[in-house]
């Protein structure tokens, strides 16, 4: 927002109430007042000749005095030791990465190990259940054969339906009685072999838990180190930061003694959409009535600030909420806070340009860059420069402004 042209518009908008007045007034009285509101309007003419004409092309040397060489040298050993830090922080990541790779393979061999006893302890609880069922079996057998130990051969002979049959009763008893004192034997051997290999299956995983009791532990040392790294770095981050400020204080005082208004260029008609801003319609009807509305963002409809934080939204979906604090010379600090990157005298395309404030009131103003000349100028849009509405200038001296990325954040 530029203070003069709130004059301009406080000028346009006693104008217009004037007039107002008049369409209730009679004739001779409408005759007198003609010509002051015709002295009103040519006076909102020269000071939007003006704005549109009030500085040449410059370049502004931006940090001259040692307290900003002294900020300026801080900020860049802490932006050094920022990224020392970071790198130290990334090796200590990189090795807790590693942990945790092995980790894993670790946990699926204990997870498949888990598996494989699962499995063994069926399968022994089977063959126990097999060995029950072959004890009973050869007990029936044993009680079967005592009962015939009891019965004389000649009963026992007659009972048979012939010699053969009695013959072949005694030896199939007999039979079956080795066969599952065989199968017995047979099915505890193979319990004890499927034991044998649960009893190594559990050495193995409890090696695996030692190894991945080890790796924690190791992961852990690393951890502690990339967390000691990481507050290093943002403790230089932080140290960098209230240099840059520092500086860029220093900086700000040095570019108002040494630059003009606003960077100079000439007014072209520019996008007839008027930059895609969403309240076009509506500028600079707002302003010229005195009103003040949110535009959504936290700015007011019509000014610099609602037009360049919709170019940021709408461009890269990333504009912060700035509401009270959103004065355009108050977009520095609080890109600066927000970690969002920018330079002094370096436009962008798609960056946004802050001009601080010069004193008595001024709030400052804020500008969307369209390009970037090869002779050091830039072409950009802009609200309320010029009578509150959209302005799009060329060949606009870049130096003097403090330029924010909000596409590299």
């Amino acid at each position: 927002m530029e203070l003069p042209n709130l004059q301009t518009c406080r000028l346009i908008s006693v104008c217009a109430k004037i007039i107002n007045v008049m369409t209730r007034m009679k004739n001779a009285k409408k005759v007198a007042i003609i010509g002051v509101v015709s002295l009103m309007l040519f006076a909102v003419g020269v000071v939007l000749n003006n704005n549109q004409n009030d500085v040449s092309a410059y370049w502004v040397t931006l940090c001259n005095s040692a307290k900003c060489k002294e900020a300026e040298a801080a900020e860049v050993r802490a932006r050094e030791q920022q990224a020392a830090a970071a790198k130290e922080k990334d090796v200590y990541k990189a090795k807790v990465l590693e942990y945790d790779a092995e980790i894993a393979v670790i946990q699926a061999a204990i997870d498949k190990t888990n598996e494989e006893i699962t499995e063994l302890e069926v399968r022994i609880d089977n063959t126990q259940k097999k060995i029950d069922k072959l004890i009973v079996s050869i007990k029936n057998t044993v009680v079967q054969l005592y009962l015939n130990n009891n019965v004389s051969d000649l009963e026992l002979l007659a009972g048979a339906k012939s010699l053969s049959d009695f013959q072949t009763t005694a030896n199939n008893q007999d039979l079956i009685q080795k066969k599952l004192k065989q199968l017995a034997v047979e099915t505890k051997n193979a319990k004890a072999e499927l034991e044998s290999q649960k009893n190594q299956l559990e050495v193995r995983q409890a090696n695996n838990q030692k190894r991945k009791s080890d790796a924690s532990m190791l992961r852990a040392e690393q951890q502690a180190f990339m967390n000691e790294w990481a507050g290093k770095e943002a403790a230089w981050s932080a140290e960098a930061k209230a240099q840059q400020a520092a500086k860029i204080a220093a900086q700000e005082t040095t570019w108002v003694n040494n630059a003009n208004y606003g960077g100079g260029g000439t007014i072209l008609p520019g996008d007839p959409n008027k930059g895609s801003y969403p309240f076009s319609n509506q500028c600079p009807g707002l302003l010229y009535a005195g009103i003040w509305q949110n535009d959504g963002l936290g700015m007011y409809k019509c000014q610099c600030v609602s037009y360049t934080a919709w170019k940021v939204e709408l461009t890269y979906g990333n504009m912060p909420y700035w509401g009270g604090i959103g004065n355009a010379y108050q977009w520095i600090g609080n890109s600066i806070n927000a970690g969002i990157p920018g330079a002094w005298g370096v436009p962008k395309v798609g960056s946004v340009g802050v001009r601080p404030s010069s004193g008595g009131g001024d709030v400052g103003h804020v500008f969307w860059v369209e390009t970037v000349n090869g002779n050091g100028t830039i072409n950009l849009s802009e609200y309320n420069y010029s009578a509150g509405d959209y302005t799009y200038r060329s060949g606009v001296a870049a130096g003097a402004f403090y330029y924010i990325y909000f596409a590299e954040w």
